[in-house]
């Protein structure tokens, strides 16, 4: 079992990694359909890793940002 200080650097790295998903799926969305809205930025921003992958799954196929955002 680790230090609390331990936890608290992998808690920082995970947090770190799902903020740069974030971005990086905000990135893309703006280079395919131009415009994200504020309420599909307010998804990412609050979103889990999980949800942060399967978004970016999506938007390999995706027409539209609502085929991003399908469960």
């Amino acid at each position: 079992m680790g230090t609390m200080a331990d936890q608290w650097i992998q808690q920082g790295r995970r947090e770190g990694k799902q903020e740069g998903e974030a971005h990086l799926l905000k990135r893309i969305l703006t280079a395919k359909f131009k415009e994200v809205p504020e309420s599909y930025i307010k998804q990412i921003d609050n979103a889990k890793a999980d949800a942060l992958n399967q978004w970016a799954t999506n938007f390999v196929n995706a027409n539209s940002l609502e085929d991003v955002f399908l469960a």
